[in-house]
């Protein structure tokens, strides 16, 4: 593609939109990369929500 004919703005919005991309990637990536978050036990939730929180 040729940008030379391109008026700055048009240039400008081209390159915005295309680090906007890479950036939306490197987001979905990382998402989709990382480790899920450890398992609780059932008997930790229930001992969790049996306790007196102080309020």
């Amino acid at each position: 593609m040729n940008t030379r004919g391109l008026p700055i703005f048009a240039r400008t919005f081209l390159v915005l939109l295309a680090a906007l991309a890479v950036a939306y990637g490197i987001g979905i990536a990382l998402l989709a990369l990382r480790e899920p978050p450890p398992a609780v036990r059932l008997s930790e939730v229930v001992a969790l929500l049996s306790t007196r929180m102080p309020s």
